[in-house]
């Protein structure tokens, strides 16, 4: 990419909210991410099963991405704070992309205790004893859902990478968890300066079950470094200045907003 067209920004306005001020919007959102997740997948997976993958994330879980722990995703993490950084169509208003983010912890403890079949009852509160502790000294992440985007605007993703991650506090670090099969997200992760941890990739029921599972890996990189290395793509500082400059005033607090 060499100049601001390359990013496909051109009539667009970024906001960042919290997910559930889009909470009517829903319907929209899935149809978004029913197209992006077409492409992403074609030729990997079968209709049924991106439809599958698509329909794991329910309203509650768009707003409330704590809810999805112990179900879509493992217990013994907390999710908070949650942000959206959506791109606007300036004529329509339509969504055109965005890039979902929230803080994370997790208990190491706790997962202990579970794969060594100890009750519920009582790994649960020595896990919150433990995130707990990790809130109060900043020993948290802050963790990257997914990145969606209309198809046809393919320059997008580094754009909203990096005015997500400016949400939060630039010290933090930023983990992210590619499947096998989403080659691209790997591509974008690496050119912003996220690296695999070189853990065990876990295999995970993505697409429901009496389905091959994915394989997950877990990716990090410092928050201000991942930002830093996005800002020297070629042409990306441009963009980046042209997008900021579309985002209403109250959404450019970065790393104290509280959602």
């Amino acid at each position: 990419m060499s100049s601001v067209d390359d990013y496909d920004i051109g009539g667009l306005r970024f906001e960042r909210l919290a997910p559930a001020e889009l909470e009517g919007r829903f319907d929209e959102i899935q149809s978004l991410r029913q197209r992006f997740y077409e492409r992403v997948y074609e030729g990997k997976r079968s209709q049924h099963e991106i439809d599958r993958f698509v329909g794991r994330l329910t309203l509650e879980k768009w707003s409330k991405p704590n809810t999805a722990v112990g179900n879509t995703a493992i217990e013994a993490q907390k999710r908070t704070g949650a942000k959206l950084l959506a791109a606007f169509d300036e004529k329509t208003n339509e969504i055109e992309g965005f890039v979902y983010l929230a803080e994370n912890v997790s208990s190491k403890a706790e997962r202990v205790m579970a794969k060594a079949h100890i009750p519920r009852v009582i790994r649960k509160p020595i896990g919150g004893i433990e995130r707990a502790f990790k809130q109060d000294i900043d020993r948290f992440y802050v963790w990257g859902s997914e990145y969606v985007h209309n198809p046809e605007r393919t320059g997008l993703p580094p754009i909203l990478g990096a005015l997500g991650l400016e949400g939060f506090d630039p010290n933090l670090t930023g983990t992210w968890y590619p499947w096998h099969e989403e080659a691209d997200l790997k591509r974008h992760l690496t050119s912003w300066g996220y690296v695999w941890d070189g853990g065990k990739p876990e295999e995970i029921k993505g697409f429901g079950s009496g389905y091959r599972g994915a394989m997950q890996e877990r990716w990090t990189a410092p928050l201000g470094y991942a930002i830093g290395r996005i800002e020297q793509l070629p042409g990306a500082s441009v963009a980046l200045e042209h997008a900021r400059a579309t985002m209403p005033e109250n959404t450019l607090d970065t790393g104290t907003q509280t959602l």
